[in-house]
Protein backbone atom coordinates (compact mmCIF):
# COMPACT_ATOMS: atom_id res chain seq x y z
CA UNK A 1 0.00 0.00 0.00
CA UNK A 2 2.56 2.59 0.91
CA UNK A 3 3.99 2.34 -2.70
CA UNK A 4 0.54 3.20 -4.29
CA UNK A 5 0.56 6.09 -1.87
CA UNK A 6 4.04 7.87 -2.15
CA UNK A 7 3.66 8.59 -6.02
CA UNK A 8 0.15 9.20 -5.85
CA UNK A 9 1.58 11.87 -3.36
CA UNK A 10 4.44 13.22 -4.98
CA UNK A 11 3.80 13.30 -8.63
CA UNK A 12 1.05 16.54 -8.08
CA UNK A 13 4.09 17.80 -5.79
CA UNK A 14 6.70 17.52 -8.68
CA UNK A 15 4.04 18.52 -11.68
CA UNK A 16 3.51 21.83 -9.51
CA UNK A 17 6.98 22.39 -9.05
CA UNK A 18 7.60 21.98 -12.77
CA UNK A 19 5.13 23.98 -13.42
CA UNK A 20 6.15 26.64 -11.14
CA UNK A 21 9.69 26.90 -12.42
CA UNK A 22 8.52 26.90 -16.17
CA UNK A 23 6.04 30.03 -15.57
CA UNK A 24 9.15 32.03 -13.63
CA UNK A 25 11.41 31.12 -16.34
CA UNK A 26 8.43 32.40 -18.71
CA UNK A 27 8.24 35.37 -16.73
CA UNK A 28 11.80 36.15 -16.28
CA UNK A 29 11.82 35.83 -20.57
CA UNK A 30 9.12 38.41 -21.13
CA UNK A 31 10.63 40.68 -18.62
CA UNK A 32 13.96 40.63 -20.36
CA UNK A 33 12.09 41.07 -23.98
CA UNK A 34 10.39 44.30 -22.39
CA UNK A 35 12.90 45.38 -20.88
CA UNK A 36 15.33 44.77 -24.47
CA UNK A 37 12.08 46.60 -26.22
CA UNK A 38 11.80 49.37 -23.87
CA UNK A 39 15.66 50.12 -23.90
CA UNK A 40 15.81 50.29 -27.47
CA UNK A 41 12.68 52.90 -27.92
CA UNK A 42 14.50 55.41 -25.25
Amino acid sequence: MTTKIVPRTYMPLMTVISELLFFSVFKNFLVFLYTEKATRNS
